[in-house]
């Protein structure tokens, strides 16, 4: 009985930090970034993904360059 209430106690607790993981995740993604002004930006011919998101970032139009390339992957962009 003691190994059932532990078990079930650290999956709570496993599921609690996966859904405060899962929520963040997801409020970054659909908040977007506000620009005062437009903005042009230069990307190298023949960078590669991570360089292309990295400069992104430096140039805050993205936030976080993994999810760039989370996004870019899964919806597969990453070849184009």
């Amino acid at each position: 009985m003691k190994i059932l209430k532990r078990l079930l106690i650290t999956a709570f607790i496993c599921l609690t930090i996966g859904g405060v993981f899962l929520y963040s995740l997801i409020n970054q993604i659909n908040t977007p970034i506000t620009l005062s002004t437009p903005k042009e930006i230069i990307i190298p011919k023949g960078a590669s993904l991570n360089q292309t998101a990295n400069i992104l970032v430096q140039n805050h139009i993205i936030k976080s360059s993994n999810l760039f390339l989370l996004y870019t992957r899964f919806n597969k962009l990453a070849s184009q």
